[in-house]
């Protein structure tokens, strides 16, 4: 019984990333254009973790960039990677290399292009050995961002190679995908922030994964945030900010966030939680 209730969850949540809750500190794995909404130069750790009876599913992912100033360009370099565990039978992961190039027009606007690149596995480990495989093809995302002011507008490509994976006699598809995210921040006068954000993913033969939030953060230190995951769950979420911890580092971000269910005919009726950190180095 557990084995089909994993396979029924792997085809309905056949795109990357994961559905992170914390959508703000982990909006660079959908293209690493989106790194100039959390900039940072260092590296970045973290996992989601289904509660219950689905505790063995849960998805872990790293991501490293250096910035690099060029007159009036910033250049983001990179890598990521992402495991997808679906308890002991389906195995997703990716790793790309990560590039985007941020372009200053004037002193208030700002355009951005950027890529992943790299291969995506599909490892399928069932009972019997008929059933048990292993596939690795392409994968990529392309996004472009504007940032105009206090408003940031981006929109995103992803999985544009609309990859098959065949582990034997298994076959799971994973189409392309594209989606736009919006945000706006007011910078208050004590030194605080805040920030409204709305994240779509338009899928194929899928409902959308529509996600808008607010997110506040006290004077560079504590952030206090809630994210409404359409028909799947409600996300509140807290970070901690340290500046410089110590004479090699710029700043340590910890976080943390519950993803809830919050109605009966939700699409997903797992909880989870995530917790995870960015370490940025002077």
């Amino acid at each position: 019984m557990l084995v089909c209730v994993e396979m029924a969850l792997s085809q309905t949540i056949n795109f990357y990333p994961d559905q992170f809750g914390t959508t703000p500190q982990t909006l660079s794995l959908t293209n690493p254009v989106y790194l100039d909404i959390m900039p940072f130069q260092g590296i970045r750790i973290g996992s989601k973790n289904n509660t219950g009876a689905f505790s063995e599913i849960r998805t872990i992912y790293a991501q490293g960039n250096i910035n690099v100033q060029q007159h009036n360009n910033q250049h983001f370099i990179g890598a990521d990677f992402i495991s997808e565990q679906e308890g002991p039978v389906i195995r997703k992961n990716r790793m790309h290399f990560d590039y985007a190039l941020q372009k200053k027009i004037t002193d208030e606007l700002f355009i951005s292009f950027g890529s992943h690149l790299g291969l995506a596995s599909y490892d399928y480990n069932g009972k019997k050995s008929t059933s048990q495989g292993s596939s690795i093809g392409p994968d990529g995302s392309i996004a472009f961002l504007m940032k105009y002011k206090n408003w940031r507008v981006g929109m995103h490509l992803n999985q544009f190679f609309d990859q098959l994976y065949k582990p034997k006699t298994t076959t799971f598809n994973y189409p392309s995908y594209h989606g736009y995210y919006i945000d706006r921040t007011w910078k208050l006068n004590d030194g605080s922030e805040l920030r409204i954000f709305h994240l779509n993913h338009i899928l194929k033969d899928q409902s959308n994964i529509i996600s808008v939030g607010t997110n506040f953060e006290y004077k560079k230190a504590l952030g206090l945030g809630v994210i409404y995951h359409y028909n799947y769950y409600i996300t509140p979420s807290l970070y901690f900010k340290l500046e410089k911890a110590t004479n090699y580092l710029k700043g340590i971000d910890i976080y943390f966030s519950y993803n809830t269910v919050i109605q009966n005919l939700s699409e997903s009726n797992i909880n989870s939680f995530e917790v995870g950190m960015s370490i940025s180095f002077q």
